[in-house]
């Protein structure tokens, strides 16, 4: 019985992939179906879930580095973008030029369910749609002293400490017009020309 299930299964799963093949999918599962009467006559063959193949995403093997991706380059940006422009930013970046329709949307849905996953943690959504998103204010504060630590580093100087970056990041006139009095402003960038 589990046999005939699966069977069922199968060929209803190729009912859906293959339109031009439907009628004699049909009537296969038909056959399939009256064996199954035949066996066990009270069985309900509308219970029997097709099966669905999973299709990987061979774009990009790995969700995380799109998302590392996807945050190194709001970390850039001047202004919030919409995961379109991301998708695009992300796709050019990587090489990935001759991208089919189907290629570009999964890698746009990748980059969205990370960001929808990580609003109001790494990013913030501004807008509904389209939605703009931008790095939340903790994640730019990490990149101001990371920039800072990486504009003394180039100039010989001794990097400070963590802390005491953090503690003169937040009372600089450079933070203040980075940030402004309000915590949506974007960041511009480190040092200031």
């Amino acid at each position: 019985m589990a046999g005939l299930d699966r069977l069922h299964a199968e060929l209803g799963r190729e009912l859906g992939q293959k339109e031009e093949e439907a009628q004699r999918v049909r009537e296969n599962m038909r056959l399939v179906e009256s064996v199954i009467k035949l066996v066990e006559p009270d069985y309900d063959t509308r219970q029997v879930v097709y099966l669905r193949r999973h299709k990987p995403n061979m774009v990009v093997k790995k969700r995380a580095h799109l998302s590392r991706h996807a945050l190194d380059v709001l970390r850039r940006a001047s202004r919030p973008l919409m995961v379109a422009e991301i998708t695009d930013i992300v796709a050019e970046e990587r090489g990935l030029i001759d991208l089919s329709v189907e290629d570009r949307d999964r890698i746009r849905n990748s980059v969205y369910c990370w960001l929808r996953d990580n609003d109001g943690k790494l990013v913030t959504k501004h807008g509904r749609y389209p939605s703009r998103w931008e790095l939340a204010v903790i994640p730019r504060l990490h990149a101001v002293v990371a920039a800072c630590c990486r504009y003394h580093a180039a100039r010989n100087r001794e990097v400070p400490s963590f802390r005491s970056l953090y503690a003169s990041a937040r009372l600089s006139s450079d933070f203040r017009r980075l940030f402004g009095d309000a915590p949506n402003c974007c960041l511009h960038g480190w040092p200031p020309s």
